[in-house]
């Protein structure tokens, strides 16, 4: 097997593609809803999702010490100082950027997103996380995606159109289904565990077709969207993210790297957003 280029294997184990993907969906679900979309909203989404991704890793490994023999687990032991600088970044751009952030913001959103996302990383149930719970964990991170890449882009007072419910709903049904591969890695350790996941009960091979129906689904929600007269540019690069994302799904396996999930599957989210910046600099 090819060994993964050393930059791509940091981005990946420090959570930097995972961050740019989640705000590579929010600036092209930004511009499809009300063509807007500022600068420092990225860096809030950023910053935000890297804090919660790693903030979940640190309370993992004083949960479940067994995991700290894991690829992603050792990479936050050998790298603590550097990650430690990144968390004192990502602190200060929120506490900058977020204030305007919030207040233009629906505070039910808000309140929800801040509470599925500290409820999936927090134990706050007798000592378990919301994503200890069987068959939660996945649900949860679609609706954490979900409301940070499509509802937090609506601001306070706008009116949403059927179409964005649609789209609501295909950003869940994706992040499901992207998510399903990392269950499929995490099979042995939770096996181990007794934790139920989709990839624990169907088999990683039902699970994949459970996630490929999941992408068909989200393209007939794309289609749906586009007779609303979303321009044809950001449908194209959703219906490029499904097909890429699929292919990888496809031949994910328990023995890949730990970049082939943090580093590629990950890396498909990242096309809206490609296709935003090049809209961008043609202009």
């Amino acid at each position: 097997m090819a060994q993964t280029p050393a930059l791509i294997d940091h981005l990946a184990k420090a959570q930097i593609i995972v961050s740019l993907g989640a705000t590579s969906l929010f600036a092209a679900s930004s511009l499809m809803i009300h063509d807007r979309l500022e600068v420092n909203e990225l860096i809030v989404i950023f910053s935000a999702t890297w804090m919660m991704y790693m903030g979940h890793r640190v309370i993992g490994l004083r949960i479940r010490p067994q995991v700290r023999s894991t690829e992603r687990f050792a990479y936050i032991i050998d790298h603590k100082t550097v990650l430690l600088v990144m968390a004192g970044a990502a602190m200060v751009s929120l506490l900058f950027f977020g204030p305007s952030f919030v207040l233009d913001r629906n505070i039910g959103t808000l309140i929800f997103s801040l509470s599925v996302a500290g409820g999936y990383s927090i134990p706050i149930l007798a000592g378990k996380r919301l994503r200890d719970l069987p068959y939660i964990k996945i649900i949860l991170i679609g609706l954490i995606w979900a409301s940070t890449t499509v509802a937090l882009s609506y601001r306070h007072g706008e009116v949403l159109q059927s179409w964005h419910y649609h789209l609501i709903i295909e950003r869940v049904l994706f992040i499901i289904a992207i998510t399903i591969p990392f269950d499929i890695r995490d099979l042995r350790i939770d096996r181990e565990q007794d934790l139920k996941t989709l990839a624990t009960v169907l088999g990683a091979w039902s699970a994949k077709i459970l996630a490929i129906i999941l992408l068909g689904i989200c393209t007939l929600l794309l289609l749906w969207i586009k007779s609303c007269g979303v321009a044809q540019g950001y449908i194209t690069s959703w219906h490029l993210m499904h097909i890429m994302a699929g292919f990888l799904i496809i031949r994910s396996s328990v023995d890949r790297e730990e970049a082939y999930y943090s580093g590629a599957i990950d890396s498909t989210m990242l096309i809206p957003g490609i296709y935003v910046l090049s809209s961008i600099l043609v202009i």
